[in-house]
């Protein structure tokens, strides 16, 4: 039997971020640059957020996405709350967000008391559909929207977004949790964001070895008000002074120490995710004629978006009209000849056993594209020949 392909690998990330970093400080004993700093956080004794490893990190990342104020935190999920409290969304509000999303997303509007409004996604970006957002709006009137830049990369209404919710005096958060590296005519996504997240989960682009989040904001006062509610609402003013209840959300120092290594190589991480990525999308054309795998990629309203590599999404209602095959089928198709492909997201947020939200129309688009959307293996260090093999199973399974 072939070797087994798996959705994802994370053992070749791990292994550029050990190296990453001065010749230098490499032994004949295998000690890495990481394993240095580390050595460094133990006799300075420099375990928690807020000293310098997470300073430099937040201005590193600043400067990397073009954004004036980055608040590190504990993970993603948090980041979201944070970013939604330090805005004065809480019990009483309203917040626009996609169908199909992870849940987190509507977690955190949950957690501080609002109520989310659930908004159909575009068939051909797989976004959150704007015209769909501007009618909800005039019947719901939320207060708030999270944008999610799903799968490794934007909505081509991206600056129709920013307009309008400037316009309307809504707050618009993008969760950029899956877009670390996606740029829009050349520019971090996050560059014009008013606010936004971002998480460091291991299998995200740039992962942490464990978990942490940010918030990026261009207001000082948005920053200050994330930094002291993830700080148990404590601010330092001459003295100790807790103005909110807040929670315990710091980044620790060793997770900070770890981003600051991928950083010295993400640009390179990715380059190769983007070059795998066109290489599924090249080869799924050539061999499924009519296929548009990773439409937003191209998308005709805003050619601007470059993707990150994150993933792949086929979807077969869009790349191969004429069948219906549900994903369950190809997946198995594709887990008896040992490759793992997975199904995100399987379920809308609508169709989840537990929500309270609004729902909005009929909500036709998210649901199905949950039902056949398949994601092949794409992650760093990934051979080309598993691209070969994942794309020869994924015709089989659907011709």
């Amino acid at each position: 039997m072939s070797e087994r392909i798996p959705f994802v690998d994370l053992g070749p990330w791990v292994e550029r971020v050990r190296r990453a970093g001065d010749d230098r400080e490499f032994t004949a004993g295998g000690v890495q640059s990481f394993l240095a700093d580390v050595r460094e956080l133990l006799d300075s004794n420099e375990f928690l957020g807020g000293g310098p490893t997470t300073k430099k990190l937040e201005a590193t990342l600043s400067a990397k996405l073009g954004v004036a104020n980055v608040v590190t935190c504990a993970n993603g999920t948090d980041a979201l709350q944070l970013a939604l409290r330090a805005c004065g969304i809480d019990r009483g509000s309203r917040v626009a967000m996609p169908n199909v999303t992870f849940w987190a997303t509507y977690e955190a509007i949950v957690n501080v008391g609002a109520t989310p409004v659930l908004i159909d996604i575009n068939p051909d970006d797989r976004q959150m559909d704007f015209d769909e957002f501007v009618r909800a709006h005039d019947a719901k009137r939320f207060d708030a929207a999270i944008l999610v830049h799903l799968y490794g990369w934007c909505s081509s209404a991206l600056t129709e977004y920013r307009v309008f919710c400037r316009k309307r005096h809504i707050t618009l958060i993008e969760d950029g949790a899956q877009a670390f590296g996606v740029t829009v005519d050349g520019q971090s996504v996050f560059a014009d964001a008013d606010i936004a997240t971002l998480s460091f989960h291991p299998a995200k682009v740039l992962g942490a070895i464990g978990d942490g989040g940010a918030v990026l904001t261009k207001t000082t006062r948005v920053a200050d008000r994330v930094r002291a509610l993830g700080n148990h609402g404590r601010v330092w003013n001459g003295r100790h002074q807790h103005v909110a209840a807040g929670w315990n959300s710091r980044m620790d120092a060793i997770q900070a120490a770890w981003l600051l290594r991928g950083l010295d190589v993400i640009d390179e991480v990715i380059e190769e995710r983007r070059r795998l990525r066109d290489l599924y999308v090249t080869r799924l054309t050539e061999e499924l004629l009519g296929a548009k795998p990773e439409a937003a990629a191209r998308s005709p309203s805003y050619p601007g978006i470059q993707t990150n590599g994150y993933m792949t999404t086929l979807s077969m209602d869009r790349s191969h009209p004429d069948k219906r095959i549900p994903a369950d089928v190809i997946i198995q198709h594709l887990a008896a000849v040992g490759i793992e492909a997975r199904r995100i997201y399987p379920y809308t947020i609508a169709d989840q056993s537990h929500h309270n939200a609004i729902e909005v129309g009929a909500l036709y688009h998210s649901r199905r594209l949950t039902d056949h959307v398949v994601s092949l293996p794409l992650y760093y260090g990934m051979p080309e020949e598993y691209v070969e093999r994942c794309v020869k199973a994924y015709v089989e399974a659907v011709k």
